[in-house]
């Protein structure tokens, strides 16, 4: 089977990465075979979730932060990626953290209403030549990356939700040396 997605490293960019590997797969189900196969997708370091923006305890939104402190002008912490899911299974895969949903589906007519900010390969605002260093004297002598406006998270990102809506994921959070 040809993965529908390309696989997207944020480890570089994402917070704890060299203390927790998240790995999140897309779950496939082959015709020929009838079996599960499951593709690499987004690897990160420490992953967020939450409920979804409207609270109705059905979305749970999953994400990870910048590393390196960086936020937005107004030092609100900023994404690495972030989108929702619906019908989340926490499952115990021994001693590892692992977790099933379907990945949100929601209406591109109003790009406002849907949350799936997930970028491609080589995403990384903190090289953007309009990135910034704090200097604000509550944030410390070295400052943090402040990004541009716009890349607080990343755009969304249609054609890839598209391939994606409504698609298993399995998401598995290990220690570095755990196997995923």
């Amino acid at each position: 089977m040809t993965p529908l997605v390309e696989p997207v490293d944020l480890r570089s960019i994402t917070r704890e990465s060299s203390r927790v590997i998240t790995t999140i797969k897309v779950i496939d189900v082959d015709d020929q075979d009838g079996h599960d196969h499951k593709f690499p997708w987004l690897t990160f370091g420490e992953p967020s979730f939450r409920y979804g923006e409207r609270r109705d305890h059905a979305t749970m939104e999953i994400g990870a932060r910048l590393g390196k402190g960086a936020t937005d002008f107004e030092h609100d912490s900023a994404w690495a990626f972030r989108f929702d899911l619906v019908g989340v299974e926490i499952k115990a895969l021994w001693g590892l953290n692992h977790f099933v949903g379907l990945v949100k589906p929601c209406s591109f007519r109003n790009h406002q209403f849907c949350d799936f900010h997930v970028p491609g390969p080589g995403y990384n605002p903190l090289t953007h030549p309009k990135t910034v260093r704090c200097t604000d004297k509550h944030c410390g002598p070295k400052g943090h990356p402040i990004v541009p406006q716009g890349y607080y998270v990343p755009p969304v990102n249609p054609d890839l939700h598209e391939k994606l809506s409504g698609r298993w994921v399995e998401v598995v959070v290990a220690l570095p040396d755990r196997k995923r």
